[in-house]
């Protein structure tokens, strides 16, 4: 019996130290992921100028320059599971475009239940090493405004990329 109980208190110190593991390792990932964003929309022609912090630090918005685009184009991270339709507002202005970018999907409206069928798609596809693409629970909203399309020349799905991301690293 007394096994038992080491079982159990161990497997809660590996829980709790797998849980401080994973919130770093979610952070340096959230910050590894904007360098990747940041390099690919670069790669397109695009001026990364800053990342700004929305809502408190609920939003992030990665801010890039186009030639011939009177405002900025905005890459957006977030995710899936969390719900900021509420401070969408706060990231563009009245006109821009937007779309939501998730691995092979994209799309003018957030589709919440089709974005989470492609993220267990690719999770289950690659815990077998069948999916090009890592698939972390973020997608991307794009915004620019209404005279730019210089950001339907980027492919954001580069993001999700193995293949892109280990040459990244």
């Amino acid at each position: 019996m007394k096994w038992v109980w080491r079982a159990v208190f161990a497997t809660i110190l590996i829980a709790t130290a797998g849980i401080d593991l994973y919130s770093a390792d979610r952070q340096a990932g959230e910050k590894y992921r904007e360098s990747v964003v940041i390099r690919l929309a670069e790669s397109r022609g695009l001026l990364y100028r800053q990342t700004r912090s929305l809502s408190n630090g609920l939003l992030t918005s990665i801010v890039f320059e186009a030639a011939g685009c009177s405002r900025p184009i905005q890459v957006v991270p977030l995710n899936l599971t969390l719900e900021t339709a509420p401070l969408l507002h706060l990231v563009d202005e009245p006109g821009d475009i937007r779309r939501f970018v998730y691995i092979e999907r994209d799309s003018p409206e957030k589709e919440s239940f089709r974005i989470f069928l492609e993220y267990a798609k690719h999770t289950a596809l690659g815990m077998v090493g069948r999916s090009p693409y890592v698939a972390f629970p973020t997608l991307v909203m794009v915004t620019e405004p209404p005279d730019c399309r210089a950001a339907e020349s980027v492919d954001w799905r580069l993001i999700w990329s193995r293949d892109y991301t280990a040459a990244s690293g």
